[in-house]
């Protein structure tokens, strides 16, 4: 879809003139049909740099295994990843025509008013990964089996382009300042801490089989970005741009939906329940904040027993254990798109000379409103199988 948005948005538009019969009595002629279209609105154009590469990277895998004492088996594994080329995008139709008030951010203006965006789609060398993961695997007597891992994390990226649609992965990549530069942050992948716990005891009753299984499975949440509506860079996308946080309390003046100003503590609270410092006097970085962690229990019985010449399994499992025995447990919290936006940017303030940050919507600014429960994964599940295999 990258390469054939370039075929599908061209420039060349099509006016569509929608009849009702309220409007326009009908007309069975086919010769004769009304013609009289509006003008076209200011179309998108998707451009392809000539010399674009599709993504590609290089990886190098080392991973090292040992028998260690009292009968454990470890292995150490890292993986390291060099992005050679991926996809980044440029509106060529925007050119600095200044900078913001808010925090000297490049502010923009179009070239050609008679286009809305040129999203030219080219290449990126910058990004990289490395994940380094640690397991120790335990089998005991009379079939009890015992396992662990630990996995980190840290994955950086320029673009992570989750959509399919060239504005859509130009317009929704944050940024902190200037939109053609290719800024290295945190991957949206990025899971930088992850458990894995895992215990199974398997048993035989006269010919049939048992396994009775639990797997644990506790990691960090999502990188995500918090922005700040009201277009400060006046790119004409309030989708992208990131948050500033004042050096001090006095700096800005925030006001809730109502428009009513409130103390400051209020941002202040809101930004630390988002991991933020609220002095910190910058400009956020893309992916900066970070989830909740989940902490999900799978429960596995199975039985195994013959039928003449086939084998039958049966198998019982519980999804998310830990929600079944308290509806408060195995909750999982998301952030929509992984981006939240508690304000949006109102100008200057005459009076005093101070950006203005109203409430983006009343509750915006409560601690953790922009998190969202999964409906799905925060729910135990109940699953009954049956495999057989010849």
């Amino acid at each position: 879809m990258w390469v054939s948005n370039a075929y599908g948005n061209t420039g060349v538009e099509l006016v569509n003139l929608t009849l009702n019969a309220a409007a326009i009595p009908f007309n069975p002629d086919p010769l004769n049909q009304p013609t009289q279209a509006g003008s076209a609105g200011t179309p998108t154009v998707d451009l392809m740099d000539p010399d674009f590469e599709l993504p590609r990277v290089l990886r190098t895998t080392l991973a090292y295994d040992r028998e260690l004492p009292w009968g454990i088996r470890g292995t150490v594994e890292a993986v390291w990843t060099q992005t050679q080329k991926d996809v980044f995008y440029e509106n060529v139709n925007r050119v600095q025509t200044g900078v913001s008030p808010l925090d000297g951010r490049p502010t923009y203006g179009l070239v050609s008013s008679s286009i809305s965006s040129a999203l030219l789609l080219t290449n990126t060398d910058e990004g990289e990964e490395q994940a380094f993961s640690i397991q120790l695997y335990r089998p005991l007597t009379d079939g009890l089996t015992l396992s662990g891992s630990y996995t980190y994390m840290n994955a950086e990226s320029v673009l992570d382009a989750t959509s399919s649609r060239a504005i859509s992965n130009w317009q929704f990549r944050p940024t902190p300042g200037d939109i053609f530069e290719q800024d290295v942050a945190t991957s949206a992948f990025e899971l930088q801490d992850r458990f894995n716990f895992a215990a199974s005891y398997t048993f035989d009753t006269a010919s049939i089989g048992h396994t009775l299984a639990l797997y644990y499975n506790v990691q960090s949440g999502r990188p995500y970005s918090l922005l700040v509506g009201g277009n400060p860079n006046t790119d004409g996308f309030t989708t992208n741009d990131q948050l500033f946080v004042p050096a001090s309390d006095d700096a800005i003046i925030i006001r809730n939906a109502a428009g009513m100003t409130v103390p400051y503590s209020v941002f202040a609270d809101y930004l630390r329940g988002a991991g933020v410092d609220p002095n910190a006097g910058e400009t956020l970085e893309r992916n900066s904040s970070t989830e909740p962690w989940t902490h999900l229990l799978d429960f596995h019985y199975g039985i195994e027993f013959p039928i003449k010449s086939v084998k039958a399994e049966l198998g019982f499992d519980i999804l998310n254990l830990l929600n079944l025995i308290d509806s408060d447990w195995g909750v999982v919290e998301f952030v929509n798109f992984q981006t939240a936006t508690p304000v949006n940017y109102r100008g200057i303030d005459a009076a005093s000379g101070k950006p203005i940050y109203q409430e983006a919507f009343n509750g915006a600014l409560t601690p953790g409103s922009q998190f969202i429960t999964s409906d799905l994964r925060s729910r135990w599940q109940a699953k009954l199988s049956l495999r057989v295999s010849f």
